[in-house]
């Protein structure tokens, strides 16, 4: 068997590849590469890891920056969707989201969900695509219910300001930063989170105004009751939990403009909220999560994730089936 190659340069890439290098057996398991300066971050998953690329196997990414990176290593390279698979109609020429035209040297795909794995099987008629579903919620379990509102635990979390990209890739904290900062007056905790190439300027924000702040996703998990969010796939993630969203739509949203998933496809997975004056009540709202949320909540996800609890070993049988086949082509 030869060994499979994983590299990563934002931690949050390294939080899909990990538990799939875990799943692999002994055999198969390649180097780790990570960015020197996200080393500290990729520790807490307590597999070895090196900083130099130098040659490299066949390798598994998660981004198209890394995708990009990877290919002066590598010629053969699994690309693994690292979000629940968000495009935008007014950028295919970016080569993040499903669609874009650019994927040399990609031996297989690796999708989510049934959606995202459709739409990648035909955008991509040419490179073999798997459904393997969210490696890295494994190791989370569903909700057992939410607790009293007095008690509750919110996060919130903003995307990064992606405005080369389109209107609806902006973050929302202008509009609606304040109103979630605020939070704590309602409720008996606040956690403030975002996109990892944004926290580094809301992290002293939110700390200046009281709120707990949380850098990582998995902290979110593992302390939050109810998840308030503008755009992220982290919003579906959560959902993937079965646990109560809200939907924050900021003014500049375009209603008119339907990129599909976030916009405006599955917005309803939670309760969603265009003002923030209503900010609190829509909390409210989600915690009470009622028969018919939870409904459409489920219905959402089931069309995003499968393999739920079982995605690493999905991957990871993949991975081995996807490295037999590159074996024949040699």
């Amino acid at each position: 068997m030869t060994p499979i190659d994983f590299y990563a340069t934002e931690s949050h890439f390294a939080d899909h590849l990990a538990p799939m290098w875990r799943a692999l057996p002994d055999g198969l398991r390649g180097r780790f590469v990570v960015h020197p300066r996200i080393a500290r971050r990729v520790a807490r998953h307590r597999i070895p890891i090196e900083h130099v690329p130098g040659h490299l196997g066949l390798t598994v990414v998660a981004s198209y920056g890394d995708l990009k990176k990877a290919r002066r290593h590598t010629d053969r390279v699994v690309y693994c969707e690292h979000g629940a698979g968000q495009s935008y109609i007014t950028s295919r020429d970016v080569g993040s989201y499903i669609g874009a035209g650019d994927r040399e040297n990609v031996v297989a795909i690796f999708t989510p969900g049934p959606h995202s794995y459709a739409r990648a099987r035909a955008a991509y008629p040419s490179i073999p695509v798997y459904e393997v579903g969210c490696p890295k919620l494994d190791r989370w379990s569903t909700s057992t219910g939410t607790p009293d509102v007095d008690e509750a635990t919110v996060a919130f979390s903003f995307h990064w300001d992606a405005v080369a990209v389109c209107p609806e890739a902006r973050s929302g904290f202008p509009q609606f930063g304040p109103a979630a900062m605020k939070l704590g007056e309602r409720f008996a905790r606040v956690i403030g989170h975002g996109h990892p190439k944004a926290m580094p300027r809301y992290a002293p924000t939110y700390a200046r105004s009281g709120v707990d702040v949380a850098w990582h996703f998995d902290d979110v998990i593992a302390q939050a009751d109810v998840y308030v969010i503008d755009n992220s796939s982290t919003m579906f993630e959560w959902a993937a939990l079965d646990r109560p969203v809200v939907v924050m739509n900021p003014r500049w949203y375009r209603r008119d403009v339907h990129h599909g998933l976030r916009f405006w496809e599955f917005a309803d997975v939670g309760v969603q909220v265009n003002r923030p004056d209503d900010l609190a009540g829509a909390v409210v709202d989600a915690l009470a999560d009622p028969a018919a949320q939870q409904t459409r909540r489920r219905e959402i996800v089931g069309q995003l994730y499968s393999h739920r609890g079982e995605a690493a070993v999905t991957a990871a049988a993949a991975l081995d089936e996807v490295a037999a086949a590159v074996r024949r082509r040699a």
